[in-house]
């Protein structure tokens, strides 16, 4: 049994959010431009996301 709720913001979709994230900085890298993410969502989701995102390099 994993207990996915123990991240930044006590939210499952921490984990997937936090590994989108830095595999998204990675690959964007590789432009030498920054990406720019736009999400819009609802809920738990959108913390997560705008917590795994923040200061990720190259985007």
């Amino acid at each position: 049994l994993l207990e996915l709720f123990h991240g930044p913001t006590l939210a499952f979709k921490d984990v997937g959010a936090r590994f989108m994230a830095q595999l998204l900085g990675y690959l964007g890298t590789e432009g030498g431009d920054p990406l720019t993410i736009l999400a819009a969502t609802s809920g738990d989701t959108g913390s997560a996301v705008a917590q795994a995102f923040l200061g990720v390099p190259g985007l």
